[in-house]
């Protein structure tokens, strides 16, 4: 559950890291497109982008105080306001007629927006960044604050003895394990056998619940585990389960097998 949870909070910051990458190519992209066509309508137009172009020279409208002096200095323009000013009407061959200089550079230039949506792409990537590791984070503290908080609350059941036998080459565990009187009643305990041979390989699993079906607070409950066929076996571990969860326990046990070296685990 750990790795599986790492693993999704990295995956998300990938996919974020990719995502906020791509939005910022698209907006540099973007962002030279528009150099690029301002520079072919320039060039087109015969004008200079790299400067403000000069203003042209319009009819019935004198040229402000200062026009002639330094031309990095900014002049606003403003239409006449003359009484008898009319606007011209849009004929069909004014429509057609190819557009001048002035008339192109001119008109107000609409923005297309794509800069916007860029930024607001980017600001999503990063907020789904954000909600997926918050989650994640939620997620993997959620999965182990209970189990932690429970195996501390919990004192540990005690292995009290523990022994084996072998009959006819069958293997049998059996013992005895005590629940704390600090502790609270543990129902439905089950003895884990697992078995290794000498090189440590595991040859067998075996499960058994013990004699008492809820061990009260102080209660000792004797077990024995068949394990079988088991002549290559040199070491075996014993464990305790409740409900498939593991149950933490302590050795207070003082007598050892002579035959196989049992590890209380």
């Amino acid at each position: 559950m750990d790795s599986l949870l790492l693993a999704l909070t990295g995956l998300s910051m990938t996919v974020a890291i990719v995502a906020s990458t791509i939005a910022w190519r698209v907006t540099q992209a973007d962002r030279r497109r528009r150099a690029d066509r301002i520079a072919a309508l320039a060039a087109a137009a015969g004008v200079d982008a790299a400067r403000p172009a000069a203003m042209p020279a319009i009819a019935g409208v004198s040229a402000p105080a200062g026009a002639e002096g330094d031309p990095s200095e900014l002049h606003e323009f403003m239409p006449s306001r003359a009484a008898d000013a009319v606007p011209t009407p849009v004929t069909a061959a004014s429509a057609t007629a190819p557009l001048t200089p002035a008339g192109m550079f001119g008109r107000p230039v609409v923005d297309s927006g794509s800069g916007g949506r860029q930024h607001g792409l980017m600001a999503a990537a990063a907020a789904f960044a954000v909600i997926v590791i918050v989650g994640a984070s939620a997620l993997f503290v959620s999965g182990r604050t209970p189990a932690t908080a429970g195996a501390a609350a919990r004192p540990p059941l005690e292995l009290v003895a523990l022994s084996h036998a072998r009959t006819d080459g069958q293997l049998a565990v059996s013992g005895l394990v005590r629940n704390p009187g600090a502790a609270s009643a543990v129902p439905g305990v089950q003895a884990e056998v697992r078995v290794f041979d000498a090189a440590g390989i595991l040859i067998a699993t075996r499960k058994a619940a013990v004699d008492v079906t809820a061990l009260a607070p102080g209660q000792e409950s004797a077990f024995t585990v068949p394990v079988g066929e088991a002549s290559t076996a040199a070491r075996y571990r014993v464990s305790f389960t409740t409900g498939g969860s593991m149950l933490p326990h302590v050795d207070r046990r003082t007598n050892l097998p002579a035959a196989v070296t049992a590890d209380a685990r």
